[in-house]
């Protein structure tokens, strides 16, 4: 049924202004949906700390080219991906933004390409005074289990979400 589905809208795709439909990814069975989750997203939380690095290469691991740390389309998904996280109650978790060091401190990149900046549309996800590049060496985000996202230093260790919603990784960075 799916495949006739296609097919039919397939035909009608420049009639609809439809030139390029795009069927939802098929991700890892180890992802699950969830409620104000991204509308074909699906997630991964992992509970073994590691660096911002490894846990990019992780998520990159699971499906290349559909695979990569979280990154939101509104704050509904910010505050949904907390209920993945059921073995604490306080806790960070590295999220799919960076900058290279040396760059301006103040923009941030999704891993799959979006700049996040003052003025954009994105720039509600950062906590109140973040990003603050705290020391100078301050390249990659994180949230809080009570907040919304910082900027924090590339050597230290946390848990993270990966998400899968087909969209490739487009960004890399040199973290230090």
């Amino acid at each position: 049924m799916r495949w006739l589905f296609a097919v039919g809208l397939g035909g009608c795709a420049n009639v609809l202004g439809l030139s390029s439909i795009e069927p939802p990814p098929e991700c890892p069975l180890t992802y699950q949906t969830i409620e104000g989750g991204g509308p074909v997203s699906s997630y991964r939380y992992f509970q073994r700390a590691v660096t911002w690095a490894e846990a990019e290469a992780d998520c990159e691991n699971d499906a290349p080219g559909d695979t990569h740390l979280v990154v939101f389309d509104s704050t509904d998904e910010l505050v949904a991906v907390r209920q993945l996280v059921t073995d604490v109650t306080s806790y960070n978790l590295f999220v799919g933004y960076a900058r290279n060091f040396g760059d301006d401190p103040f923009v941030f990149y999704a891993v799959t390409g979006e700049t996040v900046e003052s003025g954009t549309p994105e720039w509600y996800l950062w906590q109140a005074g973040e990003p603050n590049n705290f020391n100078g060496i301050e390249t990659i985000t994180f949230i809080e289990s009570v907040a919304t996202m910082r900027d924090g230093e590339p050597t230290r260790t946390e848990r993270y979400i990966c998400e899968c919603d087909g969209r490739p990784v487009t960004r890399t960075f040199q973290l230090q």
